[in-house]
Order: structure tokens, then C-alpha cells, then sequence
């Protein structure tokens, strides 16, 4: 279908800010995954592109209004998602220590369109809505079709391609089943600048991994609905999806002491295999009990990571170590059982009556982390001849033999002291109210009440209003505590790692769980955070033109931070006997604020040589501040929970301002769309602790459409048609000369570079 089916871009009689974004605008972009669609073309929505993030290279975190990656929620038709299961601790990962949503799990070909709630929403959605919603709502009584799209970069390489079915199986007036079927590939590209190595090859060789790593993909989803004679309904959606990839480390010389060159002559590049799997089943009962609607619902979600390491060895086991093993695998899975009643009342404070909304969830969640192979983990002593002093084997961990290290290189597995099952369970209530009190004049009032069973619990409120000046100008503003609990994974999680943090001496390291003995006897806390909003909008609706004008502020108290290694013995009254050197926790250390702009513009006419004409013009700003650190731990220096390097990749390692301006021209039979992308600068550290400065880039893109046949539509376009560069490292900038990283680690937008696509959609 040629044009959208949609004709406004923001919703503009909605108490809070409401972008509204059609399939037709999504398939537009030549994106094959949701978030890299909305990243096109919702300012206010980041998709970061990392390298070195692990399993971040396949599955990349996205954000709302530059707040973190799990203070977004994320909807299915009405119905919570769930998050990741691994959680990123890497230096070189974006926004570490956080587990968002994987939106790429959704079949692009599935969504009918998306609601992105750019307000804080706790007490409509609950925890974990604090920079806003995402709502995806699937297609229903669509007509079958069949979609693909290749695409490639201007050097011939990032060869991508997807194919996808929308099948409507059952179509009559009382049952309904749709089926999405999305398969994905994609060989990657590298960007990372040629070097030389430490053994002397004669020629610069491309030895590590900047940009897209390769990955397959495939998904299948179903929307069900079936009417009855009575007025009810029952409804069923959800599908499954599954992520095959790799990351990959840094490269390690043929004369790296880590290194036995009897398994690795000319070096090796450690890989990490990734499997990832996400399953969700939503089942509901929609039915009126007297005259209130009433809706029964049961959701089961999980996620699974399968982590495999290659290409790898255990130093410590000599010339004879296996080079490839399992090294632990996490998994989360999540129940949902919800119930709302909603209707009319009598008002007795206007003529007009009071619409409420009444619910209660109840929620299991589930974390699982299983140990790898001993393999992956081990430290053994066998050490190496030229390490040895005077012919005699020295105690590993003592001399030279402390170069020999647990575990494989660069990807070491989870120990059975890491393995876990840890359940958790939570009930909440709610209670919405709409209330007109004149033709002008509307309010919206909510609570929530949660509680975490033998954790924590809070109370959230939501207070928004719209009056409209007249039919052309409306004003808004909502005032709303928020809170988000802390994560399963930030919880329980625990890894352990191992280094040479002078060359000889082994130390360990260890992020350990909020459960542990050693994280009480910190006096460390770990509680829900909380949150306090306002926001204020203009809205403007006219004839051709409507515009949406929202001021934002946000701040959130005993934020959930990852800290920095604690040396913990020296802050305990009974110092620990134990072989850890420093542990990382989470805990409640910063008080932020954010404040910023959205204002979203779009036009919608007709002309007579250039036929429809639909422009868009969206600009968003934010501004992160940290205006305290604090610990209950008073002993424990700020520095050491959160340090100045943290502050910055907090306050800066998003762009403070995006920009869309797309201009779309349908005719009769076909369309043109151009789009410019501005994305402001910001800063990214670096593991060795150095800071850059990425400027601000502006990317065009240019696509065509035309229908063939009635059946039949071709399109054809470019991305970052200019080839806008991306800001590169000086030449002696040490992660872009010993290791060839010339981009940053993490970049706002692809490395691709100019890429060209072409979709074929045919209706069936």
C-alpha cells in the first residue's frame, strides 16, 4: 500500500506526549527491526551501536528521553514485555550494569503501528515507566502479504536481507487468526582500521571487529481473536524469536603472554556465540459483567541466552587446552496475571459522568544463571618454561606464574558459585479516573500500590489535565511520582574475573549478588528507585498543520548504580578472609535529573503537482545532571560508587538533541520520501579511562516507491546518502593504534556508512 494509513504523527488530544508511528512509516525507513526503524524517526528514542559491548554487538540497548535502558517499558498490545536476561558489566558496554527490552524480537511485518508515551506513566503501566512507554499493537483482520528487503553498503559488504509473511489464516465475524512469519540475515561488516602486530607480519591486517557482527534471525508471532454472541471476546497473541550470532574481543598477538603458541601460531581473536531466544503468550478474556468492561489476562514471557565461547583457550591449562566451551547461560521468565474493570460513574462534581479504570497484578518473575564448563572457569597450575624460576615450578598466583589466569581468554564462564534460581513475587493495585468537568476542561487522576513480597513496595500517583482554549489550541500537563524496582538481574546476578593488575600479581575481581553476605555486611542498599515528574505541553491542530510543544522534568532519587571496584576489607569492622581483591555491587548512590524539549510538527495536504504532501518536523532536547552522590555506607568514598568518569557517561553519552525532518510526496501509484537526521554530539570513555568527543552528524535518506500491479510494490533507497563520516580517533590515540578501533566503541548511530535497499511487497 502506497501512503500511510495514519494521518497525524503525534496524538494531539491525549493528556500526555504521544507519538503515534504507522507500519507504512516504519517500512518506509528500509530498517528490518523495529528499533533501528523508530531510531529513524522518533527523536526522542536512542539506538546505540556498540562494539566491544559483548553481548551488547547483537542485541543494542535503546532508550527514551537520554534516561537509562530499563527506566523505558515496553508494551505488546496493552501487555508488558519482558526484559533481557543477560546483563551488561563491561567498561566497554553502553549504559553498563542495566538489562533492557530486545525490540528486534517483534516481526517488523506484525506491528499495525506504535504508541511511543514520551511522559513518565508508573501509575498506569507501573514499574520501570519512568522515561516512558513503547506500545506495540499487532495487526488485526490485515490481508496477507508477503514482504522482503535486501540491502548493502556503498564498499559491498554488510550484505543484509528479510523475508517476511503476514498470513490472515481465519477471517470471518466472530474469529480472526493472523500469523507473521519474519526470517533475517545478516553477514556484518567491519570498520575497525588495519595494524601490525607484535609478531612481525610483514603486512597491516584488519585484526579486530568495529561495527555490525554477522547474525541470523527468525520469528514467528500470531494475533487471535475470537467474538462471541454475547458481547465478549477472547484474544490470544505472542510468537517466538531466535538470535544466532557472535561477538567478538579484542585480538591477542602470537606472542601475548596469555597466548600458547602451539594452539595459536599467528594469534587469536576470542569469540563469543550467542543464541538467543524469546518466547511470549498473552491470553485474554474481554467480556461486560452488568455494564462495566471487564479484562482477564494471563501473560508468559521468557528469555534465554545461550553463551558459548570460541577461537579461546585457558592459558592455565597449558598447550593442550580446549579452545572452545560453554560458559554459562542466563535465563528469564515471567507471569503475568492481571484483571481490570472499567466504566462510568455518576460525577458529583460536574455534569458530566467519571470514567474509571480498576485493576490488580500479580507478577512471578524468575532468574536462572547455570554455570559453564569447568573448562571456562578453572585455574590450573601448569606453567610455562620461561616462567619458571631457576627450573623450579613456583604456587600459581606467586612470580611470573600469575601470568596463567582462570578461565578462558577474555570470555571466562560463570563458576558454580555464580549458578543461581532466584524467584520473585509482587502484587499491585491500581485505580485510574478521567474526569470532563466542562467540554473545556478534563482531568485524569491514578494511583498505583505496589509491593515486592519481602523487598520493598511504593505508592505512585498521576495527576494530568488537557484544557482546550478552543478548537485549535489545547494546553496539557501532567505532575506524577514514579519508581522502578531493581532488576532480577541486578539482584542476583554474579560474575567473577581474574587479572594481572601489575603484570604478576593475580587479582580477583567479583560483581557480587544484593543477597550475598559480603553486599550486607557492606550496609550497602538496594531498593526501588524513585522518580518525580512534570510536564507541561501546547498543542496546536489546525487544518494542514498540527504541532505539539512539551517541556519535560525528571528527576529520580537513590538511582540504581553499578559500582566501581570496592576494596572492601578497609570499609568492614571484621574484614573478609577470602582470595577476592575488590567487588563491584549495585546499590542506590545518585540523585539525577533530566529536563528537556519535545516538538513535533507535521503538515498534511494536497497539491496538484506534487500530490499529497506529508512533512515532518520533530526536534528533541535533554540535559542529564548528577546533583548528588550518596551511599548508606558513609565509609565508602563517592569516587569508588560513582565516580567523575560515570557522571559523564551518565550526563553525556547520549546526544543531548535529535532532530527529523521527512518530506513525503504520495501520488496516485507511487511515493518519494526524503528524510535528514540531525544527531548531536556526545561523549564516549574508553576502558583506559580516556573521554571523546563525537560531533554532530546530519544523515540523508532518499526513498522511492511505485506500485507495479495492484498487487505489486517496489521499493528502492538510499541511507545516509552523503556518506556523512563518522568523527574518527587520532592516529595515536591508543585504542585506534594498538588496536585498530578508529570509531568509537559507542556510536549513536551505524558505522555502515552509505548503504542502499531495496523491499518488494506483494499482497497475497
Amino acid at each position: 500500500m502506497i501512503g500511510s494509513t495514519l494521518n497525524q504523527r503525534s496524538i494531539v488530544g491525549s493528556h500526555k506526549a504521544i507519538d503515534i508511528i504507522a507500519n507504512e512509516d516504519l517500512l518506509a525507513t528500509g530498517k528490518m527491526s523495529l528499533p533501528e526503524a523508530l531510531n529513524e524517526l522518533v527523536p526522542a528514542f536512542n539506538y546505540n551501536y556498540s562494539t566491544l559491548g559483548l553481548e551488547q554487538d547483537l542485541i543494542r540497548p535503546s532508550t527514551l528521553r537520554g534516561m537509562g535502558t530499563d527506566q523505558m517499558l515496553l508494551l505488546v498490545n496493552g501487555k508488558p514485555f519482558h526484559t533481557q536476561s543477560v546483563i551488561t558489566t563491561s567498561p566497554t558496554s553502553f549504559n553498563p550494569g542495566f538489562s533492557g527490552y530486545d525490540l528486534t524480537a517483534i516481526p517488523l511485518q506484525s506491528i499495525d503501528y506504535v504508541e511511543v508515551i514520551r511522559d513518565g506513566a508508573s501509575a498506569q503501566f507501573g514499574s520501570g515507566a519512568i522515561a516512558g512507554v513503547i506500545n506495540v499493537v499487532l495487526k488485526s483482520y490485515e490481508p496477507s502479504n508477503a514482504y522482503a528487503v535486501a540491502a548493502v553498503t556503498d564498499k559491498g559488504d554488510g550484505e543484509a536481507s528479510l523475508i517476511s509473511a503476514n498470513l490472515l489464516l481465519v477471517n470471518s465475524n466472530t474469529h480472526e487468526i493472523q500469523l507473521f512469519l519474519e526470517l533475517q540475515n545478516n553477514n556484518g561488516f567491519n570498520r575497525s582500521a588495519k595494524i601490525g602486530t607484535e609478531d612481525g607480519l610483514s603486512s597491516l591486517k584488519q585484526l579486530n571487529q568495529t561495527g555490525q557482527v554477522p547474525f541470523d534471525m527468525s520469528k514467528l508471532w500470531f494475533n487471535h481473536n475470537s467474538r462471541f454472541d454475547n458481547g465478549s471476546n477472547f484474544y490470544s497473541f505472542g510468537g517466538y524469536s531466535e538470535t544466532n550470532g557472535s561477538a567478538f574481543a579484542v585480538y591477542h598477538s602470537e606472542n601475548n603472554e596469555k597466548n600458547w603458541q602451539e594452539l595459536y601460531p599467528n594469534g587469536f581473536q576470542p569469540k563469543l556465540d550467542l543464541k538467543v531466544s524469546d518466547s511470549h503468550l498473552t491470553l485474554g478474556y474481554l467480556f461486560n459483567w452488568s455494564e462495566y468492561e471487564t479484562d482477564l489476562s494471563l501473560s508468559l514471557s521468557s528469555n534465554k541466552t545461550d553463551r558459548n565461547a570460541s577461537n579461546t583457550l585457558n592459558n592455565s591449562y597449558g598447550p593442550t587446552s580446549p579452545t572452545s566451551g560453554d560458559i554459562g547461560n542466563l535465563e528469564l521468565k515471567k507471569l503475568t496475571l492481571s484483571g481490570n474493570i472499567q466504566g462510568s460513574l455518576p460525577s458529583t462534581v460536574s455534569t458530566y459522568s467519571t470514567n474509571f479504570n480498576l485493576g490488580m497484578t500479580l507478577t512471578r518473575e524468575w532468574f536462572g544463571q547455570t554455570s559453564g564448563t569447568e573448562v571456562s572457569y578453572e585455574l590450573k597450575s601448569y606453567c610455562r618454561e620461561d616462567y619458571k624460576n631457576d627450573g623450579e615450578e613456583p604456587d600459581v598466583g606467586f612470580g611470573l606464574c600469575s601470568m596463567l589466569t582462570p578461565g578462558f581468554v577474555s570470555f571466562p564462564g560463570f563458576s558454580e558459585d555464580n549458578s543461581v534460581s532466584k524467584k520473585t513475587e509482587s502484587g499491585e493495585l491500581f485505580v485510574l479516573f478521567n474526569q470532563p468537568i466542562s467540554e473545556q476542561l478534563e482531568i485524569d487522576l491514578g494511583f498505583r500500590y505496589t509491593n515486592y513480597f519481602n523487598f520493598d513496595h511504593a505508592w505512585v500517583y498521576d495527576l494530568s489535565t488537557l484544557y482546550r482554549i478552543d478548537q485549535n489550541i489545547s494546553l496539557r500537563g501532567a505532575v506524577s511520582t514514579g519508581f522502578r524496582m531493581p532488576s532480577m538481574q541486578q539482584r542476583y546476578f554474579s560474575e567473577t574475573n581474574s587479572y594481572t593488575s601489575d603484570g604478576f600479581t593475580l587479582s580477583q575481581h567479583e560483581m557480587i549478588s544484593s543477597d550475598s553476605e559480603l553486599h550486607t555486611a557492606l550496609g550497602l542498599d538496594l531498593k526501588a528507585e524513585k522518580s518525580e515528574q512534570v510536564s507541561m505541553g501546547v498543542i496546536y491542530t489546525g487544518e494542514l498543520w498540527s504541532s505539539t510543544f512539551d517541556f519535560f522534568y525528571n528527576q529520580v532519587k537513590d538511582r540504581i548504580t553499578l559500582s566501581n571496584p570496592i576494596t572492601y576489607n578497609y570499609y568492614l569492622s571484621e574484614p573478609f578472609d577470602d582470595t577476592r581483591n575488590s567487588v563491584r555491587v549495585f546499590t542506590n548512590s545518585v540523585y539525577s535529573k533530566t529536563y528537556g524539549i519535545d516538538w513535533i510538527n507535521y503538515w498534511l495536504f494536497n497539491t496538484d503537482n506534487y500530490g499529497q504532501v506529508k512533512i515532518d518536523l520533530s526536534y528533541h532536547y535533554h540535559k542529564n545532571k548528577v546533583m548528588d552522590i550518596s551511599s548508606a555506607n558513609t565509609a565508602i568514598p563517592d569516587e569508588l560508587l560513582f565516580s567523575d568518569l560515570n557522571t559523564i557517561d551518565l550526563e553525556s553519552s547520549q546526544p543531548q538533541q535529535n532532530a527529523v525532518v521527512s518530506i513525503g510526496m504520495i501520488f496516485a501509484e507511487s511515493q518519494l520520501t526524503l528524510r535528514s537526521n540531525y544527531i548531536g554530539s556526545y561523549d564516549v570513555i574508553y576502558p583506559n579511562s580516556e573521554t571523546y568527543h563525537w560531533g554532530e552528524k546530519i544523515l540523508t535518506s532518499a526513498s522511492y516507491s511505485i506500485e507495479v500491479t495492484d498487487d505489486i510494490v517496489l521499493s528502492m533507497g538510499i541511507n545516509n546518502l552523503f556518506n556523512s563520516s563518522k568523527d574518527k580517533l587520532s592516529n595515536d590515540a591508543i585504542y585506534n593504534q594498538q588496536y585498530g578501533f578508529q570509531y568509537g566503541l559507542q556510536s549513536a548511530t551505524s558505522h555502515a556508512g552509505r548503504n542502499y535497499f531495496l523491499t518488494f511487497d506483494y499482497s497475497l
